[in-house]
């Protein structure tokens, strides 16, 4: 986006604001094929590079409404350019043009698929209706979401939301089609952006941004090229304010000081002060004043605390009448005689404690330290007066809980400590302290205090592989172990199921093997994993640490 730097004298800028986006990536290619010949491909539309960790794909099974599988591409991604996600048992063609090889292309036809940019958490494109299970497959066009290769239309340049019009926007290919995969010619799509300043001025207005001069409030338009090469429309909401002009009549006796100006007149006229209005304007201030030759005269005034008398100069503390004696112009004199109230100034103070943060009524403020804040008022009588509050924050502490597979969890960030069931959100009898072993699958967390009122509790941590045990008659090796990309399996079975769990119990791959297989973690985070062999003679767990 094209950058303004504005400067106007008597000008208030009030709001500046972008809109969003109205293009972003989309799938470009779907390629479910014979056995594991899957891939999946998305395009950057834009004429600028994109941050691939602000995007993220999503597999939905069978009708799940959740996510079943994810991928969090890294890199960046050029103009025209496409990102491939490959399986990893995919043919030759497939894998010589993929970016990564990953399970997210575990899809059979009735899996939904979603590119998400994760910044404000907006889908962009979607394959199928996430929630729906279709049974075998969704139509498109001429073929369907599985056993067959589909490629997005040229003239499309953006996701689609709705299936019913997504379903139109592919070209269908017979099932392994490779050849287009690894590229896409698709029409550019620009990223335009609309942008708004609001400012006042008094009688005319000369905008920078383009030279005019405007002499009467209203929207006004100018239209620039922003980075991406789109046009960029920036509005003015502009308000002109007018000078105003007011009246003061005031009688006195032989002379009046004029307290607008600090100017004494002595003689009858009308007279003028130029002030700034609450607009920023001139006001012209009309003085209509009448010199007489008072005998005698009152004044009735309202004070906090004190007042002060412009008449004799003389400070007073307390409700009384007060008097004061001029000359006329003819020598007479002339009383004057004030009639004063004067109400006091109250205040008061209140201590808090509070955990983190408070938000205080007197002035809707939110304190997240500790410390004396005082707040002004308007008392009954109309008078300042001070309302303090001495607040003291007391620091939640963090929780944390960590599971290291073998059947403790341990928790950290405070004291006094108390682990919980998340299932039935109820404490564990005798679980105060920092470690705790679960005798049974399930979900636990821990809560820790500070021995001031505040505590926090950790994410709940899945426990279900207690009562686990190895099948002395299934014969399997894995190695290496720890390891750091790649672990190798070998069993006296024919084949077997193999599935893959993380620390927390998530399953992460599932897949029938041979005897003798090699299992890729090159895409898994280091951490602790576990291996489950079935086969006809049983179930095998393995624990595998990878480094």
């Amino acid at each position: 986006m094209k950058q303004l730097i504005l400067i106007f004298s008597s000008v208030i800028f009030i709001t500046f604001t972008s809109s969003a986006q109205v293009c972003n990536l989309f799938f470009s290619e779907y390629l479910e094929g014979a056995s594991n010949n899957k891939a999946i491909e998305f395009y950057n539309p834009l004429n600028v590079t994109v941050n691939l960790t602000d995007y993220a794909l999503y597999r939905y099974n069978n009708g799940s409404p959740t996510p079943t599988d994810s991928l969090f591409p890294q890199g960046t991604l050029a103009p025209g350019a496409v990102f491939v996600a490959g399986n990893p048992s995919a043919v030759a063609g497939i894998l010589a043009v993929s970016d990564t090889l990953h399970t997210i292309t575990f899809f059979n036809g009735d899996d939904a698929m979603e590119l998400r940019y994760r910044p404000t958490n907006t889908t962009l494109d979607i394959i199928g209706i996430i929630g729906v299970d279709p049974g075998v497959n969704w139509a498109v066009g001429s073929g369907a979401t599985s056993e067959f290769t589909l490629v997005r239309m040229f003239s499309h340049t953006d996701g689609e939301l709705n299936w019913a019009v997504s379903a139109t926007e592919w070209d269908v290919y017979p099932q392994n089609t490779t050849t287009f995969l690894g590229s896409h010619s698709g029409a550019p799509c620009c990223l335009a952006n609309n942008s708004s300043l609001s400012a006042s001025a008094c009688s005319s207005y000369t905008w920078a941004e383009n030279g005019t001069t405007y002499t009467t409030s209203g929207a006004y338009n100018d239209t620039l090229t922003n980075v991406s090469g789109c046009d960029s429309i920036i509005t003015l909401n502009l308000t002109i304010n007018l000078p105003t002009s007011s009246n003061l009549s005031a009688t006195a006796c032989n002379s009046y000081t004029w307290a607008e100006n600090g100017v004494t007149y002595f003689s009858a006229g009308n007279y003028n002060d130029t002030l700034t209005n609450v607009a920023g304007c001139d006001s012209i201030i009309t003085l209509n004043l009448t010199i007489n030759q008072p005998t005698s005269s009152s004044l009735t005034e309202i004070a906090c605390g004190s007042y002060s008398w412009a008449q004799n100069g003389v400070s007073y503390f307390v409700s009384g009448s007060y008097n004061d004696t001029i000359p006329n112009a003819n020598g007479c004199d002339s009383i004057i005689t004030l009639n004063l109230t004067v109400n006091p100034i109250t205040s008061s103070s209140e201590t808090v404690s509070a955990c983190d943060s408070y938000t205080w009524s007197a002035n809707g403020v939110t304190y997240t330290t500790s410390g004396q804040h005082s707040q002004p008022f308007l008392s009954a009588a109309g008078c300042d007066s001070m309302v303090t509050i001495n607040l003291t924050i007391i620091q939640t502490p963090t929780a944390n809980a960590t599971d290291d597979g073998l059947g403790t969890l341990t928790g950290s960030g405070g004291s006094p400590v108390q682990w919980i069931d998340c299932g039935t959100n109820t404490a564990i009898a005798g679980a105060t302290s920092n470690t705790f072993s679960p005798t049974v699958n399930g979900s636990y967390a821990i809560v820790v205090g500070n021995g001031n009122g505040c505590s926090d509790t950790s994410a709940c941590l899945i426990v279900d592989y207690i009562g686990l045990s190895e099948n002395a008659t299934i014969n399997a090796v894995i190695y290496p172990n720890p390891t750091t990309n790649e672990v190798k399996i070998n069993f006296t079975e024919s084949s077997a199921t193999l599935i893959i769990r993380d620390a927390q119990g998530k399953i992460l791959q599932i897949q029938t093997i041979e005897n003798s297989a090699a299992i890729s973690l090159v895409n898994v985070q280091t951490g602790i994993y576990f291996f489950e062999l079935t086969t006809e003679q049983g179930k095998v767990v393995k624990r595998v640490v990878k480094n």
